[in-house]
């Protein structure tokens, strides 16, 4: 037929990458789907990436802070540069530790965990660890002079709140020998 539509080998080739395409792109929504639908399980009934506000008198928490400044600043600097930060909370009751994020590196959590769904690699975001005063291993750390249980008991702060948020504690082998060695101590 004269007048009909040609089709030449290009549009059979062009139909088929923009079929390609979409199959891509179709994963890739269901991959960040999963990924909104994991990070809800796993970030919203612990601790949001941002810290939720607590009303607490602003002169108690300064007392507070104040009372347990040696305590934070012993954890900080153990745990170097595995945290952004460490901090006094009000916010745990029968937890000793949580891991957040303030509000500029949440984005940027959500990037990198999207990045890593696709498969790529991504600059990994600093947790803020914040810590309970009213716990009992955190009193107990607090008043400890023994240089070698503090830095134990802040790693295993640390890895236990991060595998209560669902992330991956990055030294396995040293959590088990940590946690091994504070047992055996215990018993």
């Amino acid at each position: 037929r004269a007048d009909a539509p040609r089709v030449a080998p290009a549009d059979d080739m062009l139909k088929k990458q923009i079929s390609d395409m979409n199959t891509k792109l179709d994963r890739l929504i269901s991959i960040m789907e999963k990924s909104q639908e994991s990070k809800k399980e796993v970030f919203v009934p612990k601790a949001a990436p941002v810290a939720p506000k607590v009303e607490v008198n602003e002169e108690e928490k300064q007392k507070i802070e104040e009372e347990f400044k040696d305590i934070v600043s012993k954890i900080k600097d153990k745990l170097g540069s595995e945290v952004k930060d460490v901090k006094i909370t009000s916010r745990l009751d029968s937890f000793a530790s949580c891991i957040t994020k303030d509000a500029g590196d949440a984005q940027m959590a959500a990037m990198a965990h999207m990045f890593r769904a696709m498969g790529q690699e991504a600059p990994e975001v600093k947790p803020i660890l914040e810590i309970n005063p009213n716990h009992e291993i955190v009193k107990k750390l607090q008043s400890s002079t023994n240089d070698e249980l503090i830095e134990d008991v802040s790693w295993i702060l640390l890895d236990l709140a991060k595998i209560s948020e669902g992330v991956d504690v990055s030294d396995k082998v040293a959590f088990a020998k940590r946690l091994s060695k504070i047992t055996a101590k215990a018993l």
